[in-house]
């Protein structure tokens, strides 16, 4: 009878009292490519986010394998030098994420913050993996104990290596978030030109980045504001205004907009005031608009056709004689 009490306390031992707060098995996944010094945090099977990271200065000095988070330490002492905890120069940042290696317990390898924000996406360290701190913040307030961390040095994919690995991983699909760039992956590849998403077109570049601002793909301008969208019609930008068309390329030359005619130079700038165009001189107001009829600039008086071209000599108007001069200034009446 004793023996078998003896045997149900070391099995109580084994099933409970090791069982860490947060379970194994929690479908996530982190990988870190050494090659591209990114990690990748999966969640529920699905690519959440990438990272920047710094690992080490050789190959051999980052472990490569599969790994566990087994501990998680909130402003970890660095006791080689006897930096406390939460100092702004402890190395480790205010984060540590311990890693099952070497035959280490996730004391001597981790993924951690960093006292040198300058070092992240280097080959730096002594073996860790190092993050920005609001980044490792972050990601700590997510990952779980016992969440396993694939450390590799490869050219494929996120998705392709957590696969290789015996991971089942969602075709990583929509808008993901890399380094602060944005990404759009369809079936866990990155999307490259245009992009035609919820009725709003992006533009995204030959690294699948989503461009934001002046845009040239064809031999054509376009636009994208900050969320990356194209935008059309009038655009302030720079102090300066530009017209884009509903393909959203930008116009250069004469313009009709809403009844009005307007003109934007070569580098697609709405004018203002006078211009000269194709040897004639016309007038655009303040808001751009071309002007007709009876015009005061300057203390003088001009007259512009329907057409907006400025008359020069003699010119009969409303019943009457005019004479403008070269510079389009009235001279005398008859």
């Amino acid at each position: 009878m004793r023996k078998l009490s003896v045997v149900l306390v070391l099995l109580f031992s084994i099933f409970f009292l090791n069982v860490p707060t947060e379970a194994a098995g929690n479908s996530q996944l982190i990988i870190i490519n050494k090659k591209s010094n990114t990690l990748a945090f999966y969640d529920a099977g699905k690519l959440a986010r990438t990272y920047s990271v710094a690992t080490g200065k050789s190959r051999n000095q980052t472990p490569e394998g599969t790994f566990q988070i087994v501990t998680k330490i909130k402003n970890r002492p660095y006791y080689a030098w006897g930096i406390p905890g939460g100092d702004p120069h402890n190395p480790l940042g205010d984060r540590w994420m311990g890693l099952k290696t070497r035959g280490t317990s996730g004391d001597t390898y981790g993924i951690h913050g960093t006292s040198n924000e300058s070092s992240i996406g280097k080959n730096i360290t002594q073996g860790c993996v190092r993050m920005h701190n609001a980044e490792i913040r972050q990601l700590y307030d997510q990952v779980q104990l016992n969440t396993p961390v694939i450390i590799t040095y490869s050219s494929n994919s996120f998705d392709a290596i957590a696969k290789a690995n015996g991971y089942t991983v969602n075709g990583t699909n929509g808008w993901v978030i890399s380094n602060g760039k944005r990404y759009y992956y369809v079936n866990g590849k990155a999307t490259t030109g245009w992009l035609y998403y919820s009725g709003k077109r992006y533009f995204l570049d030959q690294s699948g980045v989503m461009k934001t601002g002046w845009l040239l793909s064809g031999g054509k301008r376009y636009y994208l504001d900050q969320s990356g969208v194209m935008k059309t019609g009038w655009l302030l930008s720079g102090g300066k205004r530009y017209y884009l068309d509903q393909s959203g390329v930008m116009k250069t030359g004469w313009l009709l907009s809403g009844g009005k005619k307007y003109y934007l130079d070569q580098s697609g700038v709405m004018k203002t005031g006078w211009l000269l165009s194709g040897g004639k001189k016309y007038y655009l107001d303040q808001s751009g608009v071309m002007k007709t009829g009876w015009l005061l600039s300057g203390g003088k008086r001009y007259y512009l056709q329907p057409s907006g071209e400025m008359k020069t000599g003699w010119t009969f108007i409303s019943g009457k004689w005019y004479f403008f001069d070269q510079s389009g200034a009235m001279r005398s009446t008859r």
